[in-house]
């Protein structure tokens, strides 16, 4: 009785096999560990996290092409289930490439650590192999009065930028973030950034606190700064590439004295044109009175009390009527949904405080195309911003996380068969048994690759 021999290309076909089967498990077991198939210019740089609160925080990050963004987190460092995608698609409702990238993660639970991926492209980037680490405030009562800061970022050719991210900090504060419209506005709620423990609301004082703004644009460049809180509402017009450094328009508090209680906060300090009363304070931000514009869709920016009803008239040949709801930070914006036409308007706005019907009237002007050489954000007096042209109201999503589940392969036990034994030896030389055991192997490989791509 001759003795089976197992030749070279036999062997070699078991070890295909062998590898085939291996490395299909590792790869639909490990399919988000893989990144290296990720562009340098995707990999996402100066990732910041900002507008930290006890139901929410904000992920920024910015790459060196336009790609998709989204963060995948959850509740445990192994469970990252939940995604929600950029500020910006939600608005839209699509998926859309960008430089920078905004993700506000909301619905959180309070004194709760989190843990958070972030895709770029179609990767998954961490800590390094590990996700990244947050965790929530506390809940605090005693809303400060609303107060807000806002400007407008142009580039070097004048034109706003939309999407370029502002971040602003206060002495001991944590830092707090916006991202300019498409006409180049941004606005960030001043009264409502925490300490940088997240236990409070940090303490300032409406005329003479620093305020340090970042302004990140990606490609178009950044720009640096410094100012105090009165010259904050407006800031004046950034320029992305230059950094600025503006004058105090407010005496200093002298060292180890108490700042006037009288201008942090209270309905006193408020600008002309703002209504306070018991329960909160209604006032328009812009435009200014008898402010001349030079854009036919002005944007309304205001405060009124959190959550309060306010109603939009503006009074011309073809009245303007609207609502907007204020935010849980006081303030509100609406976009006049229609071309003003040149000439002189009138700005009222109403809402209900402690069931006293307030309200403000304002006067402005917009000017006819090609009257004024005032870019469309410009103001007089002052340098107040105003929005250029947005098509319809600005509406806030409210975003809903979806689930997304990595399916994890379960290997599938093969079932064995026991040959009787041969009655006959193979021929020598007959190589069909080698080929189809490569056949089998490569197969397995195939499908190996198959899943890895279904899963990713």
């Amino acid at each position: 009785m001759k003795k089976m021999e197992l030749r070279l290309p036999t062997i070699l076909g078991l070890l295909v096999v062998g590898v085939g089967l291996g490395a299909g498990l590792i790869l639909v077991k490990n399919p988000l560990r893989l990144q290296s198939f990720a562009s340098e210019e995707e990999i996402p740089a100066e990732v910041k996290v900002s507008n930290v609160t006890d139901s929410s925080f904000t992920v920024s990050w910015i790459t060196g092409k336009t790609v998709s963004g989204f963060v995948q987190y959850g509740e445990g460092e192994g469970s990252l289930e939940l995604v929600m995608s950029d500020d910006r698609d939600q608005e839209k409702g699509e998926v859309g490439g960008y430089y920078t990238h905004y993700v506000t993660l909301r619905g959180l639970a309070e004194n709760k650590e989190y843990f958070y991926k972030i895709g770029s492209g179609k990767e998954l980037f961490g800590d390094e192999d590990k996700p990244y680490e947050i965790t929530t405030g506390p809940g605090l009562e005693n809303t400060p009065v609303a107060d807000v800061s806002y400007g407008q970022i142009v580039d070097k050719e004048n034109n706003p930028v939309e999407g370029a991210i502002i971040y602003l900090n206060l002495p001991g504060s944590d830092t707090a973030s916006a991202i300019s419209k498409n006409n180049g506005a941004w606005v960030i709620p001043v009264a409502t950034v925490r300490t940088e423990d997240l236990s409070s609301f940090v303490t300032y004082d409406k005329a003479v606190t620093e305020v340090e703004i970042f302004a990140q644009g990606g490609e178009a460049g950044v720009s640096n700064v410094s100012t105090t809180t009165a010259n904050d509402s407006p800031v004046a017009t950034i320029e992305l590439g230059k950094d600025y450094e503006r004058s105090v328009n407010a005496e200093p508090v002298p060292t180890g004295a108490v700042a006037d209680t009288g201008t942090k906060f209270s309905g006193e300090s408020l600008a002309p044109g703002a209504d306070s009363g018991g329960g909160g304070s209604l006032e328009i931000l812009t435009p200014k009175q008898n402010e001349k514009l030079n854009t036919f869709r002005p944007e309304i920016v205001g405060r009124a009390p959190a959550g309060a009803l306010v109603e939009i008239e503006i009074n011309s040949s073809s009245p303007v009527v609207g609502k907007v709801k204020a935010g849980d930070d006081g303030t509100f914006n609406f976009s006049v949904p229609v071309d003003l036409e040149p000439g002189a308007h009138t700005l009222t706005i109403s809402t209900t405080i402690s069931g006293v019907l307030k309200k403000i009237t304002k006067s402005f002007t917009v000017y006819a195309q090609g009257e004024s050489n005032l870019p469309a954000f410009e103001a007089t007096p002052s340098a107040t911003l105003v929005p250029s042209p947005i098509p319809s109201t600005t509406l806030v999503p409210t975003a809903v996380p979806t689930l997304t589940v990595s399916p994890t392969a379960t290997p599938t036990t093969m079932p064995t068969t026991t040959p009787e034994p041969p009655t006959e030896l193979p021929t020598v030389g007959n190589v069909w048994p080698t080929i189809l055991i490569l056949v089998f192997g490569l197969g397995l490989l195939a499908s190996g690759g198959f899943l890895l791509k279904s899963v990713r």
